[in-house]
């Protein structure tokens, strides 16, 4: 029978286990593990977000980066949560490094090889130390093959061309693209024959116009009367709040145009933070939720897990287990609560106007620091997505699964 396997063990192989690369019968006892330590789940799903977010980044050419963009990501590399002791170079350090590799690349080479060609080599005399054209071909593998064969092939080469870029621009089709259910399927995970692909809905959106974009659903509980956005925020109504405020726009936009990520703007927002998201709120004269409202317009009355029932599928909310990245809002027809709300449950997270402070069900929850987020997204699994469940999420830092939804007392 296999050894049981403990959290302090878990923190030490996780990204072995992520990647499928452990023993069989140790990917089954760290699956078990899982299954029995929430704390365990909660570890390794802050991973996997954390890895999918960085793998979603695509750089390209011809963008300047935000002057304080380095010191961010170095900030977010160094948070208590990583438990990483190191510091990252300064990033001029790393244009000379660039630019040293980028004009002195075939010296390095040659140098490689030669090396490598002594750790290998015995030689019996002092003549044998020396290091034909041809051998180094032969070690070095990356120098092409006519280095070999023509006298001056060294001087025919060229250098490859080294760019650094700083762009910070999101491709919408990688975020599109992102499936943590096909990496947690490499470390041992089962999706159910229920959530498979083909069971997903045929996406046929609901049909959204301008009006539905700012429609609200009315509640009213024992006396109280409010309302809430009848779906999330989307690229289309943030581009509005920032080309009339000059607000900060989210870092993968083109300055204040979101086509480049969004073409129609029906996608929620994301890459906002959760001051971003209040400010949009009160823009609008209204205010993020409490977790108590955002509960009850989600249907925690009629004791559900999920906005519909009970029972999960993929064909009801766009989670994990989908697979199929961020899509427009309204686009699973039957993710609505009781009282009409939709989206509740997938896509995006959502930014709620509460401390998370429960230490028992998240290692990195910091009071006054860290803020509650409901609903899950296309990156978490499908507990996540439940009406009951609550993510903390740091204050001032932007995910690319987290957007807004937001209340009027107004009713």
């Amino acid at each position: 029978m296999n050894r049981s396997k403990t959290f302090e063990e878990l923190q030490q192989d996780v990204y072995a286990y992520l990647d499928g690369e452990l023993e069989t019968s140790d990917m089954d006892s760290y699956d078990e593990l899982l299954k029995n330590d929430q704390r365990a789940q909660e570890f390794v799903d802050e991973i996997i977000v954390f890895e999918s977010e960085l793998k979603s980044l695509e750089l390209a050419d011809g963008i300047e980066p935000p002057e304080d963009s380095w010191d961010k990501f170095q900030s977010r590399l160094q948070e208590d949560q990583m438990n990483l002791d190191i510091q990252l170079p300064d990033v001029g350090v790393m244009d000379s490094l660039r630019g040293h590799l980028s004009s002195n690349w075939m010296m390095y080479g040659l140098a490689a090889a030669a090396s490598l060609t002594l750790l290998i080599q015995s030689p019996q005399s002092n003549l044998d130390r020396t290091i034909s054209t041809e051998k180094i071909s032969q070690l070095a593998g990356k120098i092409d093959k006519k280095v070999a064969s023509e006298p001056n092939g060294l001087a025919n080469l060229e250098a490859p061309e080294m760019r650094v870029s700083y762009d910070v621009e999101l491709n919408s089709e990688v975020v599109a693209r992102i499936d943590d259910g096909a990496r947690a399927k490499e470390a041992g995970r089962k999706i159910e024959k229920s959530d498979r692909l083909d069971d997903l809905p045929a996406l046929e959106k609901v049909l959204i116009n301008e009006a539905e974009l700012n429609a609200m659903v009315t509640i009213e509980v024992n006396g109280a009367k409010w309302a809430i956005d009848k779906f999330p925020v989307t690229n289309r109504e943030y581009g509005e709040f920032v080309r009339q405020t000059g607000h900060q726009p989210p870092f993968h936009w083109e300055g204040s145009n979101y086509r480049s990520a969004d073409e129609a703007g029906l996608k929620p927002v994301t890459y906002v933070s959760f001051m971003d998201a209040k400010l949009f709120c009160e823009w609008e004269k209204k205010r993020l939720p409490k977790q108590s409202e955002w509960e009850l317009a989600a249907g925690s009355e009629a004791g559900k897990k999920y906005p519909w029932g009970d029972s999960f599928s993929a064909k009801y909310a766009n989670t994990r287990e989908a697979g199929i990245g961020l899509v427009d809002v309204g686009s699973f027809p039957n993710n609505v609560s009781p009282y009409g709300v939709y989206d509740m449950s997938g896509n995006v997270r959502q930014w709620i106007d509460q401390d998370f402070s429960d230490g028992s069900t998240s290692l990195f929850a910091k009071p006054g620091q860290h803020k509650m987020m409901k609903g899950g997204s296309f990156m978490d699994p499908a507990d996540k997505a439940s009406i009951s469940y609550s993510i903390s999420g740091d204050k001032e830092t932007i995910y690319g699964n987290t957007g807004i939804r937001c209340v009027s007392d107004r009713g």
